[in-house]
């Protein structure tokens, strides 16, 4: 019994490590609730970050981070570090961007 447990942890921690040495970004971001995808009103070029709050955003080319909320069916993923040009439209009052293009309009760069 000890060594089936010992796997499945093992098993689990694996399945949790998308990168190497960081977590996913997709673990730390806010999504809708449960609208459908959205006709693609713009696009966001950047590399994913935290912001102040340690909360994953989109830094564009310009320097400015934005807050990201993920569409519920967006199937997509996105990881710290990597660069993507992302379609969907500003989810206000607050000025996050809303990933709710769907996964078709997540690109990675």
């Amino acid at each position: 019994m000890g060594r089936i447990a010992t796997g499945l942890l093992i098993a689990l921690a694996l399945a949790g490590c998308g990168r190497v040495g960081g977590e996913s970004a997709m673990a730390n971001m806010p999504r809708d609730l449960g609208w459908e995808n959205c006709p693609v009103q713009l696009w966001l070029t950047g590399v994913i970050v935290r912001d102040t709050s340690g909360n994953a955003a989109i830094r564009d080319d310009e320097g400015h981070v934005y807050g990201l909320v993920w569409g519920t069916h967006n199937t997509a993923t996105v990881d710290y570090g990597d660069r993507y040009k992302i379609g969907g439209t500003w989810f206000n009052p607050d000025f996050r961007f809303w990933a709710c293009g769907g996964a078709d309009a997540v690109i990675l760069l």
